[in-house]
């Protein structure tokens, strides 16, 4: 499993996908390539690497998803749907909020951090013990994010692997036991004594 590498990927993807950015000042730059020209005040629609950039040089901000809200909301349902029901999440959930909690320090940091990793808790758990028992339907498909997609499917794979091993040796086991069971059995000839048939 490698979940890291999926969240790089989507997260690279979500870099492509368009953002409203609102420039502090009048700017025209080039962006590897990208001409961008705004005045101050103004928005304009790029892609987010490109907004990024721009922000990190502190000539606007982009106007992105609430995801603190969202996740507070995926925290308060997911407390009360149960040990087994599951909330849907949007399939890129972490990558968004990674991309918000980058923006904050010091204890709202924390705070965020700390209801994330509740609701990573509560989630995995839930993971875990479907994934133990069943394959990845498409209903469930649709209420996980990527990464954890990632995680059921290794669930599964590793307890289906696991069950079989366990299985595969106590079956040889078994077989062992009843064959050295009949070795020592006597012959059921005539009288069922041994050499028996007088």
């Amino acid at each position: 499993m490698n979940v890291e590498r999926v969240s790089r990927v989507h997260a690279i993807g979500y870099g492509l996908e368009d953002v409203i950015f609102e420039a502090s000042q009048d700017f025209k730059v080039d962006v590897a390539g990208v001409k961008i020209s705004v005045r101050r005040g103004e928005t304009s629609k790029m892609r987010y690497w490109v907004g990024r950039a721009l922000e990190e040089s502190g000539m606007g901000s982009m106007k992105l998803p609430d995801m603190v809200t969202a996740l507070k909301q995926a925290l308060s349902k997911e407390r009360i749907s149960g040990q087994k029901a599951f909330q849907t999440l949007e399939p890129l959930f972490y990558v968004k909020l990674k991309e918000t909690m980058r923006r904050l320090e010091g204890r709202d940091y924390e705070r965020v951090h700390d209801m994330l990793l509740e609701l990573f808790r509560m989630r995995n758990a839930k993971i875990v013990t479907k994934a133990s028992s069943m394959k990845l339907s498409a209903d469930m498909n649709s209420k996980l994010t990527v990464e954890e997609r990632t995680f059921y499917n290794t669930v599964h794979s590793a307890c289906s692997e696991f069950e079989e091993q366990i299985m595969t040796t106590t079956s040889a086991e078994a077989g062992g036991d009843a064959a050295t069971t009949a070795r020592r059995t006597p012959g059921s000839g005539s009288g069922g004594r041994p050499g028996g048939g007088r």
